[in-house]
């Protein structure tokens, strides 16, 4: 089967002369060239068409952990800073609540209510006191507005009396 072989059938000869060798470096050199070709003209293509290179899906990748990374820690840098703002109303919370029964209070225990109907007695009295010094302020204006009626001078009638 192999003595049929159209090229071992051919005498050794031809194929070691420097003909031969300089025609398969001209077809090898041929198809390097092509093959560089071909790269250039597809990366080319690759670089205007909107697809994505391995190289640009590889560096979104990167960028994409390290944003994964970075929403990560300040998941976690908001949820500590949560659970220490829960505890420290919980602390305020404690410190203002009235005792309960049975318990005694250390004096310092004082309900948020009763501050906060103080403040608005409080606030009432100065908006009160605010009307009352604009009127005052409005009468004044208007007093000072009002031309003064010209004096006469008025001779005094002495009178005499017998």
């Amino acid at each position: 089967m192999l003595a049929r072989h159209p090229w071992l059938q051919l005498p050794p000869k031809p194929f070691e002369t420097t003909m031969f060798a300089n025609s398969v470096a001209m077809i090898l050199n041929s198809y390097l060239q092509y093959l560089k070709l071909q790269n250039e003209v597809s990366n080319h293509v690759a670089e205007a068409l909107p697809f994505s290179s391995h190289r640009d899906t590889a560096r979104v990748a990167k960028m994409l952990t390290a944003l994964e990374n970075k929403v990560d820690r300040l998941d976690e840098e908001l949820f500590t800073e949560l659970y220490e703002l829960k505890e420290d109303t919980a602390a305020i919370l404690e410190r203002f609540a009235p005792p309960t029964a049975g318990e005694e209070g250390d004096g310092l225990a004082i309900p948020i209510d009763q501050h906060i109907k103080t403040t608005e007695a409080l606030l009432e009295k100065l908006s009160t006191l605010e009307m009352a010094m604009e009127e005052m302020k409005a009468s004044l204006l208007e007093l000072k507005a009002k031309p003064k009626p010209k004096t006469t001078a008025r001779k005094s009638k002495k009178t005499t009396t017998e």
